[in-house]
């Protein structure tokens, strides 16, 4: 049976999520070794996504324990459920990179990691309320998107 979602759980899968991340842009960024530039945009992602799992540890912290009363029994919930459990971040062997043959295909599958995090993240808001780290780790999601579309441009015309 699921665990029902709540403040604590959805922080730290959060985390989990950042995790994967970080493991996801170092893998990519040494598949494109012999590209430099390519090699520096995907590892300064990796470092980024540190910094979002370090955020993501303080706002669970300070979460506490949660209410046992207190779990969501609404659709968001369900959302952020079936969201964090996609195939996309329970991918522990990483399949994806091994579809990767071009710089393009990095930046689309870097793409897509971007957006399913924003969603996640964005309905983590939408459950826990605004925080000053939440907001700002959705504003720099959101910069890797940008980053990785502009990147994607440049690369494929």
């Amino acid at each position: 049976m699921d665990r029902e979602m709540t403040v604590s759980r959805a922080l730290e899968l959060a985390v989990e999520i950042e995790r994967f991340g970080v493991k996801f842009y170092e893998r990519v960024a040494r598949k494109f070794d012999d590209n430099p530039d390519v090699a520096r945009v995907f590892r300064g992602l990796a470092e980024d996504e540190k910094e979002h799992e370090s955020r993501f540890a303080d706002l669970l912290e300070q979460a506490g324990q949660d209410d046992p009363e207190a779990a969501s029994e609404y659709h968001r919930s369900d959302f952020l459920r079936a969201l964090a459990k996609s195939e996309f971040f329970r991918t522990p062997d990483f399949k994806e990179i091994d579809s990767i043959v071009t710089v393009a295909d990095a930046l689309r599958i870097g793409i897509k990691l971007e957006l399913r995090t924003l969603l996640y993240y964005q309905g983590v808001r939408d459950e826990i309320g605004h925080s000053k780290l939440l907001d700002a780790a959705i504003a720099e999601e959101q910069e890797h998107f940008v980053l990785l579309q502009d990147e994607l441009i440049k690369n494929v015309g």
